[in-house]
């Protein structure tokens, strides 16, 4: 079902247990460069074959909004006439100096499951960040199960993967993304894969993939944003 084509790009993984059925979550962008026609026809290919019990979180670059315009309606008809329907009506994207749509939306087959579906603004991007809770049984994460560790991206093997892309790039013409890609995850595990996988001590709980480095990042870049933004309205009062 993953794919990433000019006109489409979708990625979904599947999470299980033995308790409850099987929860598809995907994520989804349309690059606004892509047709239009075409990637409907690509998303319709792929919502027809999915699962009950999926969700899908996207960047569709089209403004549901703008009720009278026909892309909407073409989108529309293609989510409802597959059982998927959005759960955020709300202004999604606000750019300074353009009015606010919903260009990013999360799409279920599963409405009923859905509590609570919104947006948080933040002031990192344009876009808002979406959330959706749903209901879902799936047994608890077992976080003393042991780690396995597939690729080493120490430093060195991080140079020498640059300098085997950038070689690879070089030598080679892109004429699509999924040609990029494929010689991307070649060159990776050339460089940075493991010949036998190791067990590792890191847990869920004593790494998680959100530390205190990124979040002291996070909060960098929005004091760097907020003082952009106060200098900004100075040097327009100033004029």
């Amino acid at each position: 079902l993953s794919q990433c084509t000019e006109n489409l790009e979708a990625y979904f993984v599947t999470l299980s247990s033995d308790s409850n059925r099987p929860t598809t979550i995907g994520v989804l962008y349309r690059p606004p460069s892509g047709n239009l026609d075409e990637s409907l026809e690509e998303l319709k290919s792929i919502l027809e074959r999915l699962p009950k019990q999926t969700y899908i979180a996207g960047d569709f670059n089209i403004d549901l909004h703008n009720s009278r315009a026909t892309d909407v309606e073409k989108l529309e008809d293609v989510l409802f006439s597959n059982g998927f329907y959005p759960t955020i009506s709300t202004a999604t994207h606000e750019k300074p100096g353009c009015k606010p749509s919903c260009i990013d939306n999360i799409i279920t087959n599963d409405v009923d499951n859905i509590i609570s579906s919104g947006t948080i603004p933040n002031t990192i991007t344009h876009h808002h960040q979406l959330f959706a809770i749903f209901e879902s049984t799936t047994s608890k994460l077992n976080c003393d199960n042991k780690m396995m560790q597939y690729y080493d991206y120490c430093n060195s093997n991080v140079e020498k993967f640059i300098e085997a892309l950038s070689e690879d790039l070089g030598k080679n013409s892109i004429s699509n993304f999924e040609v990029f890609t494929k010689i991307f995850h070649e060159n990776l595990d050339k460089t940075c894969r493991l010949r036998v996988p190791k067990c590792s001590k890191r847990t869920i709980q004593n790494n998680p993939w959100i530390t205190n480095g990124i979040i002291a990042s996070i909060n960098q870049c929005d004091n760097f944003y907020h003082k952009w933004r106060q200098c900004r309205h100075k040097a327009c009062k100033e004029r």
